[in-house]
């Protein structure tokens, strides 16, 4: 209901070509298609608009909006209230379909090297289990991660949807701590014109949706 609210929302502002700029921040843990199907859309329904998009960690969205860098940016928080809330996915523990480990040997992890909540996350949780863990591969890169996942060298930390082939959800089986959600929320300026801010927040809960 909210989506159809703000599509006919953007419809009734939108009688003239939309025109302006508009400054955008998208977490780099998306898939590359539900990445590139916001921008496929949001361009073709406005190619008048200028668009700049900054991908990468979102810790220092919000930060970016506030300051006058960034229009808008969906901000990724194990809490609520830092906006209007998009989307909350579950986190999970992820390893490659090949992988296997020996019983008595520690489980090698793989770890956003960010410095953020979602870098923390593994290591916060397996400690707090009495897990034996060690961290046996370390990137600043999304994509580095998800590669080192796939290619067996550890377990990591993924939600839901980046899980990708060649991985699988860790079983049961290996008894590993319940990870929190995720919770997606859209910060905007108030320095941005309204009706650019309606037109990628209804892109955005649009394409993103499940």
């Amino acid at each position: 209901k909210t989506v159809l609210l703000d599509m006919r929302r953007a419809q009734s502002l939108f009688s003239q070509p939309l025109r302006g700029t508009l400054r955008v921040g998208i977490p780099d843990h998306y898939g590359d298609m539900i990445f590139e199907r916001v921008l496929a859309e949001f361009r073709r329904n406005h190619p008048s608009v200028d668009l700049f998009v900054t991908s990468g960690c979102s810790g220092g969205f919000s930060d970016a909006v506030e300051a006058g860098h960034l229009d808008i940016a969906i901000v990724s928080s194990a809490e609520s209230g830092l906006g209007d809330i998009l989307e909350t996915e579950q986190t999970v523990w992820v390893e490659g379909e090949d992988f296997d480990l020996a019983p008595e040997k520690p489980l090698p992890i793989a770890v956003l090297d960010r410095g953020c909540w979602w870098s923390n996350m593994p290591i916060t949780a397996l400690s707090n289990s009495g897990k034996d863990f060690n961290v046996t591969f370390r990137s600043e890169s999304f994509s580095n991660v998800r590669c080192a996942i796939r290619a067996g060298l550890a377990i990591g930390v993924l939600p839901v949807r980046a899980i990708q082939p060649g991985m699988r959800a860790s079983p049961k089986t290996r008894n590993l701590p319940r990870l929190p959600e995720m919770v997606r929320s859209l910060v905007t300026s108030s320095e941005c014109a309204p009706e650019l801010i309606t037109a990628i927040s209804t892109t955005l809960k649009k394409e993103l949706s499940p």
